[in-house]
């Protein structure tokens, strides 16, 4: 069961992609070296892997966190497009998550509108999970006075039961985006839905304290993560979206927060782009996403590598050792399936290199 649950996490395998080929060892001893000692980042890969890559296959690595519940994703892929193309791809991002696991995906205007989640809905098991839901005993992540409204605004036994929970969800995600936007991570919030209650503030402090190459390569990136609503960097661009994802046997709503940074990285034109979780309805505790995206100089045609650290309370407990084990060979499939046909969807999209001067592609509103 935990197996399924985790390992079909098309969730953040699709949505998130973000992986380089290489241990974690390897990014942890680059993060420690002096800037100008630091090798390129796709210097570590290595021979064989280059072989991978230039094959058209992809090169995966699932290594071991020192978190206890941390899954740490490692992945890349040889793609013919641009950075544009990719940045464009972004912008659209409901067409990007079209999959068999995404059942609903929508993005918020800047600023957000209430309107903005009005195609949200509710499963039986939500509802059901909502109705029985308790402080510190809740089946649908959320702090404890949320919680509260729930056993005290809706009367369920009313032919309308639904229709109020239904509202009350949106009402609380829109209240949670405008906090987040207007407070940064002070404004994440709790989850009162176990017997832990969880600070997802301190929470995501703690994913960006862990070594990380990418982070280290890109100090404006971790400034924004820890600092955001305060700075943008320079050549970026955001936006806010939700989503409906089917996770094992539950669906999973959740809100993310997307920046896409344009630079020159090792002389190559690069993309990076961060996908950071705001909220989840069940399972995921923290989930930090990286690409980057480097173009091969003289072609038309980049490597994408991807990180993703996500921390899920299936893996909390006394048998989370044999849950990973059992999460780990089907995840490093599930990922290999995703990262080939992302590229392929990439490339069907994009089939020839467009210039600076192509119009935009259509995507959500920008939060600048």
């Amino acid at each position: 069961m935990f197996g399924k649950n985790l390992a079909r996490t098309g969730f953040f395998l699709y949505l998130l992609w973000t992986t380089a080929p290489v241990t974690a060892q390897h990014f942890a001893e680059s993060a420690r070296l002096p800037e100008r000692q630091r090798p390129p980042m796709f210097s570590l890969i290595s021979t064989a892997d280059r072989t991978t890559l230039d094959s058209g296959q992809v090169v995966v690595r699932i290594p071991e966190s020192k978190v206890g519940r941390e899954m740490l994703s490692l992945g890349a892929v040889r793609v013919n497009i641009s950075r544009d193309d990719l940045r464009d791809a972004f912008r659209d991002i409901v067409r990007l998550k079209r999959s068999p696991l995404n059942r609903q995906v929508g993005t918020f205007s800047n600023p957000p509108s209430p309107d903005d989640l009005r195609e949200l809905t509710l499963d039986e098991s939500d509802l059901k999970d909502l109705r029985a839901a308790r402080v510190g005993d809740c089946g649908f992540k959320l702090d404890a006075e949320a919680i509260r409204r729930f056993n005290r605004d809706i009367d369920w036994n009313r032919p309308e039961a639904k229709t109020t929970a239904t509202r009350l969800v949106r009402e609380l995600l829109f209240e949670r985006t405008g906090r987040y936007l207007e407070q940064g991570n002070a404004g994440l919030g709790r989850y009162d839905d176990k017997s832990y209650s969880l600070d997802l503030a301190e929470e995501f402090d703690s994913l960006l304290d862990q070594p990380d190459a990418i982070l280290t390569a890109v100090p404006e990136l971790t400034r924004w993560l820890r600092e955001f609503p305060r700075q943008q960097p320079p050549d970026s661009e955001s936006f806010l979206y939700w989503s409906k994802d089917q996770v094992g046997r539950k669906p999973v709503i959740s809100l993310t927060h997307v920046l896409m940074i344009r630079k020159t990285l090792d002389g190559r034109p690069t993309l990076i782009i961060a996908t950071r979780q705001i909220y989840a309805s069940h399972y995921f505790e923290g989930s930090l996403g990286l690409t980057v995206f480097q173009e091969t100089p003289g072609s038309e045609s980049g490597t994408l590598v991807y990180q993703n650290r996500t921390r899920s309370d299936v893996l909390r407990g006394g048998f989370a050792g044999m849950k990973r084990a059992m999460i780990v060979g089907e995840l490093k499939d599930s990922m290999r399936r995703n990262l080939l046909d992302l590229k392929e969807r990439l490339e069907t999209q994009f089939p020839a290199h467009h210039s600076e001067d192509d119009l935009p592609v259509e995507g959500p509103e920008l939060f600048r």
